[in-house]
């Protein structure tokens, strides 16, 4: 039964691929020349989601290429419906055969496991976000610095708050290394800040199960009614807790500072409910891959700063 799963799941894959490249899978930027183009993969959503970090990842390394004709980039766009998991990118790569392709380093064994077969393919690969894997033959590992961005969001929290700091830390079910790190050096703040303590923590059992961390919020702040700042560390968690405290009447008595954008947190920042967000500079991640690939013997690591978006700097990040 297992060996019928995953083969129907291979051939989805396949299908899928051979729609994107018939209708979904552009080439760009770029025009011929006479030496043959390096040809780089990038995933995103479907066209209308501008909060999509792998299109933003992409809007940048289109930009710094420009009208080169070393580079073209192929583009394989997915919706929520057929949403690829890293692994599934890694066998999209070997069937389409790019140069190089753009991933997130996968939670598992597995996904390091496979990266060996992409060596084996001659397909470079750039890894973003996550965990660095150095024992691999990446071409470059770029990452926000999640670990100054833990203390940044503590300062936000202090600026607004002006009183001793009892806060509620909410996970939504994701444990990378990127969340842990956001969430240690948030840690590591608090413990070197006098008057703040960490009252309590959530953790979502499903991973990114909006009513869930609802549910969790609620019942976090009914059995301490002292919390009077929340750190989320992600969007599904700030969605959640903006929710929780718009429909109790908490917003401006509890604050809440979260990680990363989309419309619902941009809005919820609008209106006052979140106090800021810390946003991946995620357009100069694919900059950053330009430079990787021009750069074969360069370094290998590259961290961009967060962006705190508040409500004076909001249309930034529209």
């Amino acid at each position: 039964m297992r060996l019928i799963k995953n083969t129907r799941r291979v051939f989805g894959i396949a299908i899928m691929l051979l729609a994107a490249l018939l209708a979904g899978c552009s080439v760009r930027p770029g025009t011929a020349s006479d030496a043959q183009p390096l040809r780089i993969l990038c995933f995103m959503k479907t066209e209308g989601d501008t909060s999509d970090v792998w299109r933003q990842i992409y809007n940048g390394l289109r930009d710094a290429i420009g009208k080169s004709s070393k580079y073209t980039i192929s583009v394989y766009t997915y919706d929520e419906t057929n949403y690829l998991t890293q692994l599934d990118r890694i066998s999209c790569a070997l069937l389409i055969k790019p140069d190089v392709v753009l991933l997130s380093s996968g939670r598992s064994d597995e996904f390091a496991a496979r990266l060996s077969e992409l060596d084996d393919a001659g397909i470079g690969y750039i890894i973003l976000d996550g965990k660095d894997l150095p024992g691999t033959n990446r071409l470059g590992f770029i990452s926000s610095d999640n670990l100054a961005a833990g203390f940044r969001a503590l300062e936000v929290l202090a600026d607004r708050t002006g009183a001793p700091l009892r806060i509620g830390l909410v996970n939504a079910g994701y444990h990378s290394q990127s969340v842990n790190d956001r969430e240690d050096s948030f840690r590591s703040a608090v413990a070197m800040r006098p008057n703040s303590v960490i009252v309590d923590e959530v953790s979502a059992a499903s991973q990114g199960s909006l009513l869930e961390n609802i549910e969790n919020v609620q019942s976090l702040l009914e059995r301490n009614p002292q919390i009077n700042a929340l750190f989320c560390s992600d969007s599904v968690a700030g969605q959640a807790a903006a929710d929780v405290l718009r429909e109790s009447g908490l917003s401006g008595t509890v604050h809440l500072v979260c990680f990363d954008t989309n419309e619902f947190i941009l809005s919820a920042i609008e209106d006052g409910v979140i106090d800021a967000t810390m946003m991946q500079k995620t357009y100069g991640m694919g900059q950053l891959c330009l430079e990787i690939l021009e750069n074969p013997d360069g370094p290998k690591i590259y961290h961009t700063e967060c962006a705190v978006i508040t409500r004076d700097n909001l249309e930034t990040a529209r």
